[in-house]
């Protein structure tokens, strides 16, 4: 029966679906087997099918989120990153916005780190993480168990990027301290690819939540920061950083675990890519206020 709704959840109404005599095959039971999992899902999940003797059927209606649990799943867990930039925020409102869409049950979580939300992911603990393509690039070149649902496009996940430094920092000195987080893939990679060549530099792994206060104390001289996230302390300013960002770290990805087809085919129907980013540039420019 859970095989049978994930193979409905990637079908709408109208398509074709397989015969008794072909799913027994595919699914190596008998078709008595095949029968009683169809009647199950006709009860729970309102399947509806034209039955045509024993050539293959075709889908009349269904409830998915009666497939959803058919499938053995219940609500639908979505991991973020912490709202730290009105335009995090604005992905935020636009995929919850997106997801009341869903016939599921659904919840949003913040977490800090792309690396932390992907293992999540992977374990079993959330449904869908957004998190960045760089981030995303650098778990499937680790063979990592997730793959990506949706590509947000150029600017979805950051812009530019600063160097959060003190007001009387003037010049990168021959030895700096920067800070990284170690949970993050962006604040871990950008950090060694934008520092200035010719400066030696020593990194300094801090949780993200610290870096401002890192800095103005002097623990660390430097920290890689957004440039539309304004610092909270009067004695901190940004350098622009000139150096183009490398491939990946400004778009936002949203990633399944790899094979869930039920999460695939409920998500690829409740989300879509033009929706989100129409709602993001809505709270980038004032025009929404992002969702609590």
């Amino acid at each position: 029966m859970q095989e049978l709704a994930i193979l409905l959840l990637e079908r709408e109404p109208g398509d074709e679906i397989p015969s008794i005599a072909q799913l027994s095959a595919q699914f190596g039971v008998g078709r008595g087997t095949v029968q009683a999992a169809l009647e199950l899902l006709r009860d729970d999940a309102g399947l509806i099918t034209d039955a045509r003797g024993s050539a293959a059927s075709r889908l009349v209606a269904c409830d998915p989120a009666g497939l959803w649990r058919a499938a053995g799943r219940r609500g639908l867990m979505l991991l973020l990153p912490f709202p730290y930039s009105r335009r995090v925020m604005g992905l935020a409102t636009a995929l919850a916005e997106q997801l009341r869409r869903s016939p599921v049950d659904h919840s949003l979580a913040y977490m800090r780190g792309a690396r932390s939300r992907i293992e999540a992911l992977a374990s079993g603990r959330a449904d869908l993480a957004a998190v960045s393509a760089l981030a995303a690039y650098e778990a499937a070149a680790a063979g990592g168990e997730c793959e990506v649902l949706l590509e947000l496009g150029a600017e979805s996940y950051a812009a530019r990027q600063g160097w959060l430094v003190r007001r009387d920092f003037r010049q990168w000195p021959a030895r700096v301290r920067i800070g990284t987080d170690p949970a993050s893939t962006d604040q871990s990679q950008l950090p060694r690819l934008l520092v200035p060549q010719e400066v030696a530099a020593e990194f300094v792994e801090l949780p993200y939540l610290r870096m401002q206060g890192a800095v103005a104390s002097g623990e660390v001289d430097a920290v890689v920061w957004p440039e539309d996230v304004l610092p909270a302390h009067e004695g901190l300013c940004l350098l622009p950083i000139d150096v183009a960002l490398p491939p990946g770290a400004d778009r936002a990805v949203l990633l399944v675990r790899r094979g869930d087809r039920a999460a695939r085919a409920l998500l690829g129907q409740a989300i879509l890519a033009e929706a989100i980013r129409s709602i993001q540039d809505d709270v980038l420019a004032g025009r929404r206020e992002p969702s609590e």
